[in-house]
């Protein structure tokens, strides 16, 4: 039952720091709204993810393996799929919003 914690705990504290790091390259790349960000932009803000440094997030050490895009659907919103792993062996899998 604590491993369970601690990796709930670990997946929880990344993908906060995932929302975090979006948020902050949202307000770095100026006040656009919604209805005035462009594809490209929305795509650099999610391919940046994959760049991003979260080897130091306190207990789960987290590498980024890749970052996309996914465009919206009639069914579904776009979103930013990320892939990558929490040490020392846990995979992780994110649909983050492309826009907030």
């Amino acid at each position: 039952m604590k491993a369970f914690v601690r990796r709930t705990f670990r997946t929880t504290a990344v993908a906060t720091a995932l929302l975090a790091s979006i948020v902050t390259q949202s307000s770095v790349a100026g006040a656009q709204t919604q209805q005035s960000a462009t594809a490209s932009a929305l795509v650099a803000r999610c391919e940046a993810l994959r760049t991003t440094d979260f080897s130091q997030v306190p207990d789960a050490p987290t590498r980024i393996h890749s970052a996309r895009l996914v465009e919206a659907t009639p069914s579904q919103p776009a979103f930013c799929e990320i892939t990558g792993n929490i040490a020392p062996q846990v995979g992780i899998l994110m649909r983050l919003p492309a826009e907030i």
